[in-house]
């Protein structure tokens, strides 16, 4: 069974950095110590042996709207570096902006800053449960 984490997470899009190019954005997709609202705690080095695989692949991970796998539309770029650092993990994205309608107006709302939240679906592959108090 995916799980779907959702937070609110600076995204920065080309106009606040120079590095990127027009369509691009970098965002945290995970915070290594934070406690969801499901009790879950991701720790660093979760996403270690999954992003190795995925460089392997040459694969491209999907930015999706809504979670959305369904609709072609929905599929509004692709992860184009993942990485862990001391924080979380950092992806950088490109929009397909000049042929998507949708992926042009989701750029435009992270750019105006109305949208903030990033999500990701994840399948545990590999986990402890661990018994917190409170």
């Amino acid at each position: 069974m995916s799980k779907v984490k959702s937070f609110t997470a600076k995204i920065k899009a080309a106009v606040e950095d120079d590095s990127l190019q027009e369509g691009e954005i970098v965002a945290y997709a995970a915070i290594f110590g934070n406690v969801d609202s499901y009790g879950d705690v991701i720790v660093k080095g979760a996403f270690e042996k999954t992003l190795a695989e995925w460089r392997a692949s040459g694969d491209v991970i999907p930015l999706l709207w809504g979670h959305d796998m369904a609709s072609p539309e929905s599929n509004i770029g692709g992860v184009v570096e993942a990485r862990e650092d001391d924080r979380g993990l950092r992806i950088r994205a490109r929009l397909d902006i000049e042929d998507n309608p949708r992926a042009l107006q989701v750029y435009k709302l992270i750019k105006g800053r109305r949208v903030r939240d990033l999500s990701f679906a994840f399948d545990a592959v590999d986990c402890d449960w661990v018994e917190r108090d409170g």
